[in-house]
């Protein structure tokens, strides 16, 4: 990755838009106009830092000020047991499988 920056960075710039676009279209309906918002955020903060370190640095701190904020825990919760419900899930499913 880091050698496809070097080589050819525009190029590398279209496949990390790409990269995020299949995320964003492959994630459930119903959060995909969430996660476009939250990706404009991302945009914004990397266009406003002067170099990629700043933007690494605004970027941690965006994240940071969500997690701890009022919504943050509570939505990372929610998400930690949506994440065991679907773990237990797959589980149960793989359990059914013959062995072999």
């Amino acid at each position: 990755m880091v050698k496809s920056c070097k080589n050819g960075p525009e190029r590398f710039e279209q496949e990390r838009k790409d990269a995020i676009e299949a995320v964003i279209t492959s994630a459930p309906e119903h959060l995909q106009k969430r996660l476009r918002g939250i990706q404009w955020r991302v945009d914004i903060e990397r266009s406003r830092a002067s170099n990629p370190l700043s933007s690494a640095i605004r970027l941690n701190k965006m994240m940071m000020d969500f997690a701890w904020s009022d919504k943050g825990f509570p939505l990372i919760a929610s998400l930690c047991r949506e994440v065991c419900v679907i773990t237990k899930h797959m589980e149960e499913e793989l359990s059914l499988l013959p062995k072999k």
